[in-house]
């Protein structure tokens, strides 16, 4: 994990994210990027470099001090910071593809955001800017809606149904090796659910070793849906840490409908919410 990225707008949020990267990025001597996109209306023309083109319609000399204005921050932020920081300031039509492209530019292994989440209505048809990243990234999302400073990573609960055993689990080992924290397996029992306990620890066995995890303890909840057994097992284990889980990517209609665990995690749990990739979308 040699690059940490973190998109910031300069809130209360991203400056948690900022700190909370500061204490992983000292675990494994990594790299943070704070980014921070300009963003700029459709009739802003930029060139193939990113930079804006001559438009007679736009003051870009406006634009240009604004981004200025951004990287200068973005240095007051860094700070005296015990870990390397590297500043990005662009332009972008998006901040969501925005950071998606720099996510692949900058070689990020994992991205670091806070979010205030959603509810309600709101959540089925649109996503919040950390949401949306979680769900299209193709590297491992950590969000988290509250200053976790003083959070000892102690624990790692990894949420997963055992239907799929190849499904990688990036980071799991490494962040269990290098921050020396319990790694356990959470299995929700639905009332639908026909594994017999022998089966759910067989098949958490088979998982774990294709991820090369060898110390891990494993626990079924009943719950009717994955964020109630997730918060069962958090009231019974406040020593949890943080939580994770794979993403499907659904979005819309396909979350009314099917629903998206990830999505309801990331919105509604105060605790950070580690999402990488599903394999089998």
């Amino acid at each position: 994990m040699k690059r940490i990225l973190v998109p910031v707008d300069f809130s209360p949020l991203a400056h948690d994210a900022y700190s909370f990267a500061t204490k992983i990025a000292k675990a494994f001597d990594s790299t943070i990027v704070l980014l921070r996109v300009t963003e700029v209306s459709a009739d802003v023309l930029l060139n193939d470099e990113g930079d804006l083109a001559s438009n007679n319609e736009v003051d870009v000399d406006k634009i240009r001090e604004q981004r200025a204005d951004n990287l200068k921050r973005l240095e007051d932020w860094k700070g005296e910071s015990e870990v390397k920081v590297e500043s990005v300031s662009i332009y972008g039509h998006s901040c969501s593809k925005s950071i998606l492209q720099v996510i692949k530019q900058q070689g990020a292994d994992l991205v670091i955001m806070g979010t205030e989440g959603n509810s309600g209505i709101k959540e089925i048809f649109t996503n919040s800017l950390t949401e949306y990243i979680s769900i299209k990234s193709e590297v491992p999302v950590l969000s988290l809606k509250c200053n976790r400073d003083a959070l000892a990573i102690s624990e790692i609960v990894v949420v997963n149904d055992l239907k799929q055993l190849d499904q990688p689990l990036p980071y799991i080992k490494v962040m269990q090796e290098v921050l020396g924290a319990k790694v356990n397996l959470l299995k929700i029992e639905r009332p639908s659910s026909t594994m017999t306990t022998e089966e759910v620890h067989q098949r958490a066995k088979h998982l774990m070793e294709h991820n090369e995890i060898e110390h891990f303890a494993v626990h079924m909840v009943s719950a009717y849906g994955v964020e109630e057994g997730v918060r069962k097992y958090i009231e019974s284990n406040p020593e949890t840490a943080i939580v994770a889980i794979a993403t499907k990517s659904r979005e819309g209609l396909a979350v009314l409908i099917d629903g998206c665990p990830s999505r309801d995690l990331v919105n509604h749990l105060e605790m950070p919410v580690y999402i990488f990739q599903d394999i089998h979308k």
